[in-house]
């Protein structure tokens, strides 16, 4: 095939071969020869080494921060304006001179996201959200009990220092072992059968020596209050009595009135207190009505706790009391009651999925999986999946309702979900427990104990119209004693 050159813009030549090709070439170029190396005796000399100086101060920065500096594990995220925000990674926070710089490096690929940046907060704690050099910060929990005395500085670099490189030095090769005989050649070593055998009668003495999840004889143990003989006779099921013990970790930070709140949610569910008032157990359910402020989530989030991870039957087919709780809030509620799981428990100790969006996916996976054993989601979406929460293997053993003051009415669709649901134990939480009479309150003791108060023309022949009666401002000395003693009887 020929070849063609354009030599200028008037002069065209082809070329039919190879060879007329390089004639033209060496009229143009002339090939320099390449300069021979020189012969010589001392072509393999040897080298001497010595010491480089290498200077640290261009060596990437340690990820580990300083002993002396607060440090804390978070999640951080540009400034996002769309609804359902995600977070953009991991990250290390830092704080400098007294809380009033900070930094902000990655753990995934040690970028430095923030640098000694102004922070407004005086303290930081876990679960504190907030702004700090143009980032979202979400705080997790505290790094400065991980980090030994041999942390880095995070922020400043090091100093230079001299370090020897030496060249590849030999090794010795480990000495020749003598081979295995063909008749031991499929046995199983001795060392093997000693330390399988131990773990398995070590495990298996675990497991069936009754004994509590914490140590109960500690002089700071809170511990549940013990069933009794008849409860024995209608759950015990021939299993041995345990203590239950609340966390020791989360225990700290449970005030005195939160410890006796737990206690009594416990006794409530467990149907501990219903028997020993002399009831046939119709239900298992509790009203929290502390008032705002005195922190009914985080001793529901106690309770939990303790249902998920001991029973005071010990069996060692089981461990929990519960295996699935459902939480029903109002919407606007569903983050913060994830974030205070978070907060409390942290990420491992509970799995807890909350429905934001559509939560058809959310609620799939709490059906249909062991790994999560607690579902958050609003009253609006329980309508749309109370069918399949109904389905739930195993089924839900605890219903929780936030703000339950919104269930005042028996006949409300949202009212006749938890019915679809067959869950005994039920706790609502509410701050005002009668708004505007008390067939709203019937109505809410109702759903946690069916069957206390009778039907509600019984409730408000025995209760509401005596005690309304002794409300009014003529009323005789007689219907004043005796309203007085009827509502006496229905706060207790």
């Amino acid at each position: 095939m020929a070849r063609v050159v354009h030599l200028s813009s008037f002069q065209m030549v082809t070329f039919s071969s190879e060879v007329a090709e390089g004639k033209l070439l060496s009229k143009f170029h002339t090939p320099t020869k390449r300069k021979e190396p020189e012969e010589s005796d001392d072509t393999h000399k040897k080298i001497k080494c010595s010491p480089i100086e290498i200077d640290s101060s261009n060596l990437p920065v340690p990820l580990l921060p300083s002993a002396q500096e607060p440090s804390y594990l978070c999640q951080w995220r540009a400034p996002q304006t769309r609804k359902h925000k995600t977070w953009d990674g991991d990250a290390i926070l830092v704080v400098h001179e007294n809380n009033k710089t900070c930094s902000l490096r990655s753990i995934h690929d040690g970028s430095m996201l923030i640098t000694n940046a102004s922070l407004r907060k005086r303290t930081v704690n876990e679960g504190d959200e907030f702004y700090v050099g143009g980032k979202e910060v979400l705080i997790e929990r505290s790094m400065s009990g991980l980090i030994g005395d041999q942390g880095q500085n995070f922020g400043a670099q090091t100093h230079a220092t001299s370090v020897p490189r030496h060249g590849p030095s030999m090794f010795s090769l480990p000495p020749r072992q003598k081979p295995i005989p063909a008749s031991q050649f499929y046995s199983t070593p001795k060392s093997a059968i000693t330390s399988t055998s131990s773990t398995l009668s070590a495990y298996r003495y675990s497991r069936s020596e009754p004994q509590s999840k914490f140590d109960s004889s500690s002089p700071d143990a809170v511990v549940m209050k013990r069933p009794n003989d008849k409860h024995y006779e209608l759950f015990g099921k021939g299993c041995p009595i345990v203590d239950v013990v609340l966390d020791p970790e989360l225990a700290p930070n449970l005030r005195p009135h939160q410890i006796e709140g737990v206690k009594f949610m416990y006794e409530a569910v467990t149907g501990i207190s219903s028997l020993e008032n002399g009831h046939a157990s119709p239900g298992q359910g509790v009203i929290l009505a502390d008032e705002m402020g005195l922190g009914k989530t985080l001793q529901t989030i106690a309770l939990i706790s303790i249902l998920i991870h001991q029973n005071c039957y010990f069996s060692p087919l089981r461990t929990g009391t519960v295996d699935k709780v459902l939480i029903v809030c109002p919407l606007t509620l569903v983050v913060n009651w994830k974030r205070e799981f978070r907060k409390w428990l942290g990420r491992n100790s509970i799995g807890v999925l909350a429905v934001e969006g559509d939560g058809r996916i959310e609620v799939e996976q709490f059906v249909n999986s062991r790994q999560y054993q607690v579902l958050i989601l609003g009253y609006e979406r329980l309508r749309s999946s109370v069918q399949r929460l109904s389905r739930a293997i195993p089924a839900i053993g605890l219903v929780i309702c936030d703000e339950g003051h919104r269930l005042k009415s028996r006949d409300t669709k949202t009212t006749r979900c938890f019915d679809i649901l067959q869950t005994r134990r039920r706790i609502l939480l509410t701050g005002t427990p009668i708004q505007n009479d008390l067939r709203e309150f019937y109505t809410m003791v109702d759903f946690v104990y069916p069957g206390l108060f009778d039907q509600y023309s019984v409730f408000k022949r025995v209760f509401e119209d005596p005690i309304m009666r002794s409300r009014a401002q003529h009323c005789s000395s007689q219907a004043l004693e005796l309203g007085k003693k009827r509502n006496k009887a229905v706060c207790i």
